[in-house]
């Protein structure tokens, strides 16, 4: 990782909104946390209005809870463009991302890696 924290998150999401043409987004490694998530849900909503082209978001190793991941995939789905491929793995976030989860894959989206989020049978049942 980049040693990115919430904070960092937050000027990311800024300099995003300048990057209508970027493809891949990989800030795996890095502690944003949930309140990081937050800052740069904006920049995933507002790209419906741009020619935004992302395609593959990598958000492995992040420190994000099931409320900063069920808040992501809620807003994925504005995306001008379906996302090909995302990673949320190896982040702990248990059964509680089913629904949302569940959700998001009903869209065109091709690779999604869960591995290490600890979803349980439960959440598994939930889908």
């Amino acid at each position: 990782g980049n040693n990115l924290r919430k904070d960092d998150a937050e000027n990311l999401g800024y300099a995003l909104a300048y990057m209508p043409n970027l493809e891949d987004l990989d800030i795996s490694d890095n502690s944003i946390g949930d309140d990081g998530i937050r800052y740069l849900t904006p920049y995933f909503a507002g790209t419906s209005q741009t020619c935004s082209h992302l395609a593959c978001l990598n958000l492995e190793s992040c420190q994000l809870s099931a409320e900063g991941v069920n808040h992501l995939l809620d807003s994925l789905p504005t995306l001008n463009g379906p996302l090909k491929s995302l990673s949320i793995a190896e982040n702990y976030l248990g059964s509680k991302v089913a629904g949302a989860l569940g959700r998001f894959l009903s869209t065109p989206i091709e690779v999604v890696d869960v591995s290490g989020i600890d979803f349980r049978p439960s959440g598994f049942q939930e889908l």
